[in-house]
């Protein structure tokens, strides 16, 4: 049962690390392609 807990926990954990991680990323993806995109502009 303890072990049972412990695991729900550790990939509870992970999938919000996971789930984090995603937004993270796609929030500088955006912000790498908006820059990209003004340099292109002022070109």
């Amino acid at each position: 049962m303890v072990t049972n807990d412990a695991y729900a926990f550790d990939l509870r954990m992970r999938l919000f690390f996971i789930f984090d991680g995603v937004k993270f990323g796609v929030f500088w993806w955006e912000s790498i392609c908006h820059i990209l995109a003004d340099k292109k502009t002022i070109r």
